[in-house]
């Protein structure tokens, strides 16, 4: 790769789309790897201004009062999550400097990813602001804070597995963080494609897929009382557990053997039968094996999903824990509350359906 100037081009917005601006950064101090930044590949350079006013509008709400991502973060988990494998550059990535709530598109957590409506192909995903290093200290002291409990308290977590979550949580530094969001939003547009190439198109086909997966079972023995959930709600944590899962299979790959940060969805239930977690790397690879191998191609649009905190992820697991003597690899599902769901999905699709068909005439 050749060598770039100290005042160079740099990247806020990777993939399809980019801004570029002129900067004093020295990139050769960046180790950019085998990444290439080839001028000829930028298409449709787009000003910040066009993609603000397609994503707010008068009923919208914007939120200012969040730290920023730096550029450096988002440059050096870019590229780390390419090294791991995530095909972002087939998606336009952007750094947003604030959050916002608009009638169709929630950003109001730390990454969102979409594919926005009117605009068939096309794959967006968004970095929104977060303080990083904050957030590192936080979700280390969360996990090590409830695997202590399962080990001393509850002896439900081997003390060796302790210690190996002690040594993943070593290697979390700002690019690496910020790397785990872009790969779990990457994950959220495989399934996508998979729900696209499977004509999975409404609630209670998505939830087949899950359940005649094995996926559901699966998350079931990992999830205190899985089945106590609604159906709607069961479907966001099953599509947040498969996109956590993809996360971690790259981290295994790329990183000897390490998962790095924990499924946020399952952790209670993976620290306790650490072989829940292989199992769900497993079989998430045999289900989005045609997205990931690149058969999967992007249709359709109107679709988003937003990476939701792992620190409220916590304290709502927390809560379930404590209210209970669950231990992992309990089932909780049964065939009356399977056809229940799936009833119920059905006449949400139902209905949704209808007011689609009262909106076009």
């Amino acid at each position: 790769m050749k060598r770039m100037d100290a005042k160079a081009e740099q990247i806020i917005v990777y993939g399809e789309s980019m801004v570029i601006e002129e900067s004093d950064i020295d990139w050769n101090e960046l180790d950019l790897g085998e990444i290439e930044l080839d001028k000829a590949s930028v298409q449709n350079i787009r000003r910040k201004s066009d993609l603000v006013a397609y994503l707010i509008n008068k009923d919208s709400k914007v939120y200012y009062n969040f730290i920023p991502r730096q550029k450096h973060e988002v440059f050096g988990g870019y590229k780390k999550s390419l090294q791991k494998g995530a095909r972002l550059n087939e998606c336009q990535v952007y750094n947003l400097y604030f959050r916002f709530k608009s009638p169709w598109l929630d950003g109001t957590s730390i990454a969102l990813m979409c594919r926005p409506p009117h605009r068939r192909g096309e794959e967006w995903v968004f970095l929104l602001p977060d303080d990083t290093m904050g957030r590192i200290k936080a979700e280390r002291k969360m996990y090590l804070r409830d695997a202590r409990e399962l080990t001393l308290y509850r002896q439900l977590m081997d003390p060796d597995e302790q210690n190996k979550l002690i040594e993943n949580l070593a290697l979390l530094d700002l690019h690496e963080r910020c790397a785990q969001t872009l790969i779990h939003e990457y994950g959220h547009v495989l399934h996508y494609r998979m729900f696209d190439e499977l004509n999975l198109h409404n609630n209670s086909d998505r939830y087949k897929w899950f359940l005649y997966s094995g996926y559901l079972d699966l998350v079931d023995l990992r999830y205190n009382d899985f089945a106590s959930l609604e159906p709607l709600d069961k479907l966001t944590e099953l599509k947040e557990s498969l996109v956590e899962d993809y996360r971690i299979s790259l981290n295994l790959q790329a990183n000897n053997g390490m998962f790095i940060l924990p499924n946020k969805v399952c952790y209670f239930g993976d620290f306790q039968l650490p072989e829940l977690m292989y199992k769900g790397v497993e079989v998430m690879k045999e289900m989005l094996k045609g997205a990931i191998g690149g058969q999967a191609g992007k249709r359709a649009g109107g679709q988003s999903a937003h990476e939701l905190d792992t620190l409220a992820y916590g304290r709502k697991l927390r809560r379930r824990m404590a209210a209970s003597d669950w231990a992992a690899g309990k089932p909780s599902m049964t065939p009356d509350v399977i056809q229940r769901d799936l009833a119920i999905l059905a006449m949400l699709d139902t209905e949704e359906e209808a007011a689609t068909t009262l909106q076009v005439m």
